[in-house]
């Protein structure tokens, strides 16, 4: 019984210390915790997998805790064993600087394949701190391709790489990296690739497939191991380590390789020279190397295994050469390979075109202007100029298809066939510029010639002439094709024997041969043809072309055209087709163009002018279509949908706009992207009796079956103005979402010569006029009716153009004013307008280099022998330097709607890019089209209340508006179990202006009874507050407490309260001018009233300045002291014979010397009355400011060794000076007195 005990405390024991052995082994393998996706070297950053997130779809931005559904390819982080899963995952988003694919920066990581992957980074594409294992799964492909675009080793480790189970990887080297690199030489860490299937392709196209093992040389060399076992395959350019084959354990032998590509007496560089290996030994390892040759043709080859290899030389344009070497004892030199060219059927000038002039053509001294690319069969003219009077009789010559490239301006002279090609031809121009090609013939050789078809397509500018018995083009085959497409350009002319009827077959163009023209030609809409032939323009049995389009005349010159009939084509020796412009307007599923524009409907009763973005409406109805490309998978449909401002004119009382029927996207009346207006049209009676319509147009929204998000406003647009007519606007309907989007407007209106007359928080009319229309609350409103008032004399704000923002150039500004015959009134120093500033009378431009510059504007108007005056409108202009302009903004979103409860808040971060580079020196404009429901600061959202709010990020830049956007959804929060008939309730608080003049806020858009509200009044300048004034719902008054300031507080009532607030005007007393000669839109008047004011100056008489009078020293040094406070002289005698002790500027002078100011213009003379020049009063005020450091002029009128030089830069720094212009100072113009007053006012608002 003892001894069964003692056994059975043995076993346990055993058990025990047994079972610590699977922990002891896993405590010696390092884990890893975390693996991440697009982690930035240096910077950190990137997407974690760990456990509680381990799974990433192709293409995300965030990590999630399931398997991605519909289908997509993900990553798997399995935790337990290490191991990053792949399948089919695919994500080129990694590019941006230094990022990394896969990192693991702690432990060792496992990668298995499971199908096809793709991993582009701009860094590593691996980076593993420990060992690395990349491996197959049991089935399938197997295949990881990473892509590095500019830096890093492609695959990295610091501790063993293996590479095995049949995985097929791909790793080309960066532009400045290995393609595989173990960096450690601790004696045990190597590269290993093994097992049959397993491949790895470690070459890019610049040949720096480098496999290297070890972190540091020995001898010169890298001496890791490297083991390409049985059945596995290796392609590099280049093996960095000791390299063991197959199951050897003694190394291999290696050697050298060298040689040279040639072709005839001309090197070769840039040949690609392939080794590959033909040992046929059983599941023997399989190296290939490849290389490629460098200018001078030569290749080398560092460290090639014993063995035999097929040698192969690739290079396009050259006849691929295969020669077999054995490499064994010794080093292989002078492996010297000649190439023979391609002749690719195509001349020049005569000059054949083959693999070993494609790349210069005509051999040009300098750039190369013809170049050939036989892969696309593109032959590319960079303005070029090209003979046809050569042994060919042809400038360009082709035997088979060819693509004609034009960069710049090219030319093809003589007489002979510029182009004849026996196969297909196109010439194009794919640059951003048009590239133009001019050719010309004689006699009986057609200058653009195929027996095939002819395109010409792209931007190309083609220019053909004859002076011949044949044609300018001609397709020269039955069935013959000439199409001219994209916006591509073309001239052709025969200008022979013009005033010769009896010339039989000098047509233009050709489709077709001379006995049998049946083919076609074919005109697109937004490509040109002008076509003159003395016997006929154009020959042909098809002629294509855009509706409405073309002009045809019997007269060579074009003049008396006619009506244009396909019967008698054939008499017409003069056609023109113009390109048909599109105008980014839709109505319905209709595309305004040129086409169409006079007749949008063909139905007469919708036009549209382009010159002022004018659509007219005559008793029109307008259903919805789906022409709205919202995002990349939703397209909202619309009535009417304009990408730019749009005025609509109303003619008649019967226009109406709607929506379309349902959709599963927004569902629109109108949306415009910009300002829209709404406006009377001219109409006449057909009797004196008869009385004009007012005119008028009823607007709505449609249906939306999105279950969640439905957007169905009637009109949206940034800006609304109703002029003259009547406008009635409801929202639509939505089947399953209980808070659509279904305002009528999304902007308050401005009204001129209107009123509202009604309003509904439903989208129907209400029977009476029961609510109170209140502006800032428009988003509230599903039905809003506009009726034209007569009696109406407000003056409308006016509208400047651009809107401000960010500007990359001086721009031009325009000033327009809703309401007829109002005066526009403008300033752009600051200061707010009055009817006394300049009046707005012609567009102006502005210069915001040093500062910003704000245009601020009003309108007035005398209505009834009073002045209305309309509310101020400013726009703010910043400089940014060229080359950095905005291209995008973009929001970091996961989705394209986000939705919160009724408190929640939600942070946005706004990304403004140029070119692909972030930049952060732009301010970004927040806004929500619905602040009832959201608001919106600096990115942070507030959900206000249940409903729908457009949320937007934006950035002007050159008048263009760079935005991105989120749909925000409010619901309402659950209400607690705990509440019961004693829960709380909520009541609306409103806080609005009646009129203009500010703004007010409250401190809560809903209170319950009791809570203290506090509201806010800010007057906005020049304005003040007038009365603020509180009611509850049944019109009762709620008592406010003025806290001072603009602020008010009241306790809430059990009911909604209205808080309305009044803003008036503060009276100023009027400035009276300093002086006469002193106007307030001079550019000197604060500078001038500055130095009244404080005393530096005291004008010259008769309450005169005189600033354009030429200052002299003594007035400058006389201003300057006076600007210091007019400090006495410690010396009493003056040094200078020409300054007399009594003269004004006496004490002055004696200041300005003691001050290192000014020396005299000698040792015994200063000059009083000698012209000051702007390199005096620079000099002069620099000194007297204490010769601070400043880098130098960039101004080209100031020598770097002048000795106003550091003055000048220094009042540029200052922001005293501008120059005279962007690169000139203009040191010797004299200085003024309004200058230097200027100058000095200036100076002062920097201390």
């Amino acid at each position: 019984m003892k001894l069964g005990k003692k056994l059975l405390s043995l076993l346990t024991v055993l058990c025990l210390t047994l079972s610590l052995f699977p922990t002891m082994a896993l405590a010696d393998t390092p884990t890893v915790s975390t693996v991440v996706i697009g982690n930035r070297d240096g910077y950190g950053g990137g997407i974690s997998l760990n456990q509680s997130t381990p799974y990433l779809a192709s293409g995300a931005s965030r990590a999630i805790d399931e398997v991605p559904t519909g289908g997509t390819g993900y990553i798997y982080f399995n935790t337990a064993t290490n191991t990053v899963e792949l399948h089919n995952y695919n994500d080129s988003s990694l590019s941006y600087y230094e990022t990394r694919g896969i990192c693991a920066t702690s432990g060792d990581l496992n990668i298995k394949l499971f199908g096809d992957n793709y991993i582009k980074s701009s860094s590593n594409g691996i980076y593993s701190t420990g060992k690395l294992t990349i491996s197959g799964s049991e089935s399938g492909t197997n295949s990881l391709t990473l892509t590095p675009s500019t830096n890093g080793t492609t695959i990295y480790a610091a501790d063993t790489i293996t590479i095995q189970n049949g995985a097929k990887v791909t790793a080309p080297g960066g532009q400045s990296g290995q393609s595989i690199h173990m960096n450690n030489d601790n004696g045990n860490s190597e590269i290993v690739i093994k097992d049959k299937g397993t491949v790895v392709n470690a070459v890019n196209s610049s040949s720096k497939g480098i496999i290297r093992c070890g972190y540091t040389m020995t001898s010169g060399k890298y001496v890791g191991a490297i083991r390409l076992k049985k059945g596995a395959e290796l392609n590099a350019t280049e093996v960095q380590g000791t390299l063991y084959r197959d199951d050897n354990t003694q190394p291999v032998t290696t050697h050298s390789v060298s040689g040279k590509i040639t072709c005839g007496e001309a090197v070769v560089a840039d040949a690609i020279v392939q080794l590959n290996s033909t040992d046929t030994a059983t599941n023997a390892a399989v190296i290939n190397l490849v290389a490629r040759t460098k200018a001078n043709g030569t290749f080398n080859f560092a460290s090639v295994p014993s063995g035999e290899y097929n040698v192969k030389v690739d290079k396009t344009g050259y006849t691929a050469s295969l020669t077999s070497i054995q490499v064994g004892k010794s080093d292989l030199q002078d492996q010297n390979i000649t190439l023979t060219p391609v002749s690719y059927g195509i001349s020049v000038q005569g000059t054949p075109v083959t693999g070993a002039n494609m790349n210069n053509v005509l051999g040009d001294a300098g750039a190369p202007t013809v170049t050939y690319k036989p892969e696309t069969k593109t032959l590319t003219l960079n303005n070029a100029t090209i003979s046809s009077e050569n042994t060919r009789g042809q400038g360009i010559y082709a035997s088979d298809a060819l693509t004609i490239n034009l960069i710049g301006t090219n030319k093809i002279t003589g007489s002979k066939n510029s182009i004849y090609s026996t196969q297909p031809l196109t010439i194009t121009s794919e640059n951003e510029t048009k590239g133009s090609l001019t050719m010309s013939s004689a006699g009986d050789l057609t200058t653009v010639y195929a027996t095939a078809p002819i395109t010409i397509q792209g931007s190309a500018v083609v220019n053909a002439t004859i002076d011949g018995n044949a044609q300018a083009i001609n397709s020269d085959v039955r069935g013959g094709k000439i199409t001219i497409k994209d916006t591509a350009q073309v001239t052709a002319k025969n200008i022979y024997a013009i005033s010769d009827n009896k010339a039989k077959h000098s047509y233009a163009v050709l489709a077709g041969t001379d006995t049998d023209p049946n083919g076609t030609i074919e005109v697109e809409k937004n490509a040109s043809l002008v076509a003159q032939g003395s016997t006929y323009a154009l020959r042909c049995e098809t002629f294509n072309y855009p509706t409405e389009k073309v002009k045809v005349s019997t007269n060579y010159s074009g003049a008396n055209p006619v009506t244009y009939d396909t019967a008698k084509l054939a008499t017409y020796k003069y056609v023109e087709v113009a390109p048909v412009e599109e105008y980014d307007v839709w109505v319905g599923d209709t595309l305004v163009t040129s086409q169409n524009k006079n007749n949008v409907l063909n139905n007469g009763k919708v036009t549209y002018a382009p010159d002022t973005q004018t659509l007219t409406l005559t008793d029109a109805t307008i259903t919805g279509a789906p022409n709205r490309q919202y995002t990349s998978n939703i397209t909202d449909a619309c009535g009417i949908y304009s990408k730019h401002d749009l005025t609509i004119k109303l003619i008649g009382d019967n226009n109406k706009v709607q929506g379309a029927a349902e959709q599963p996207d927004g569902n629109y009346g109108i949306f415009v992207d910009g300002r829209l207006t709404f406006t009377e049209g001219s109409s006449t009676s057909t009797t004196e009796s008869e009385t004009v319509p007012t005119p008028s147009i009823t607007v709505s929204g449609g249906k939306s079956n999105n279950s969640g998000n439905a957007w169905v406003p009637g009109v949206y647009a940034s800006g609304i103005t109703v002029k003259n007519c009547n406008v009635t606007v409801s929202g639509g309907t939505a089947t399953s979402d209980n808070y659509p989007a279904a305002y009528a407007m999304s902007k308050a209106p401005t009204l001129v010569g209107a009123k509202v007359a009604k309003v509904n928080t439903a989208t129907s009319e209400p029977d009476t006029t029961v609510e109170t229309y209140d502006p800032s609350h428009i988003s509230r409103y599903k039905y809003l009716k506009i009726e034209q008032d007569a009696n109406d004399k407000s003056v409308a704000a006016p509208v400047i153009a651009p809107e401000g923002g960010y500007v990359t150039s001086d721009p031009t500004v325009t000033i327009t004013c809703p309401t007829s015959d109002a005066e526009i009134h403008y300033t752009i120093d600051g200061s707010e307008p009055t009817a006394s500033s300049k009046k707005y009378e012609n567009a102006f431009s502005i210069a915001p280099s040093d500062a910003p510059i704000t245009v601020k504007a009003i309108a007035v108007k005398i209505v009834n022998g009073q002045q209305q005056q309309s509310a101020l409108v400013e726009a703010k202009f910043t400089k940014r330097e060229p080359g950095n302009e905005v291209t995008a903004v973009t929001l970091s979103l996961d989705a394209r709607d986000r939705t919160l409860k009724v408190g929640d808040t939600s942070e946005l971060t706004a990304t403004v890019k140029h070119v692909n580079t972030t930049i952060s020196d732009v301010n970004v404009t927040w806004a929500s089209d619905n602040t009832d429901v959201a608001t919106v600061e600096n990115g942070k959202i507030t959900a206000q209340s249940v409903g729908k709010a457009r949320v937007t990020a934006a950035v002007v830049e050159n008048g263009v508006t760079y935005s991105d956007f989120c749909d925000v959804i409010v619901e309402a929060r659950p209400s607690s179990s705990h509440h019961s008939s004693s829960s709380t309730t909520y009541y609306d608080v409103n806080a609005a202006v009646s009129g203009e003049g500010g703004s007010v806020a409250a401190s809560t858009k809903r209170a319950s009874k009791g809570t203290t509200v506090t509201v806010t009044a800010t007057a906005a300048s020049g304005y003040q507050v007038a009365q603020v004034s509180a009611v509850d719902k049944d019109g009762k008054t709620v008592s406010l407490t003025d806290k001072g300031d603009g602020v008010y507080t009241f306790v809430m009532p059990a009911s909604k309260v209205n808080v309305t607030v009044r803003f008036a005007q503060v009276q100023k007393p009027e400035e009276k001018d300093p002086y006469g000669d002193v106007s307030k839109d001079s550019y000197y008047y604060d500078a001038v009233k500055w130095a009244a004011e404080t005393g530096v100056t005291t004008g010259v008489g008769d309450g005169l300045f005189a600033p354009e009078w030429v200052c002299t020293r003594g007035q400058i040094v006389t201003f300057l002291w006076r600007a210091s406070g007019s400090p006495a002289p410690k010396a009493t005698e003056l040094p200078f014979t020409d300054v007399a002790a009594d003269a004004y500027y006496a004490q002055a002078v004696l200041w300005a010397v003691e001050n290192g100011i000014t020396n005299g213009t000698s040792e015994t003379t200063f000059g009083p009355d000698q012209t000051c020049t702007r390199a005096h009063a620079v000099a002069f005020l620099y000194r007297m400011s204490g010769s601070p450091a400043a880098a130098g002029s960039t101004f080209s009128d100031v020598a770097a060794d002048a000795y106003y030089s550091t003055a000048v830069a220094w009042a540029v720094e200052k922001g005293i000076t501008n120059g005279t212009s962007g690169t000139t100072f203009s040191p010797d113009d004299t200085c003024t007195r309004g200058q230097i007053v200027t100058f000095l006012y200036r100076l002062a608002q920097t201390k």
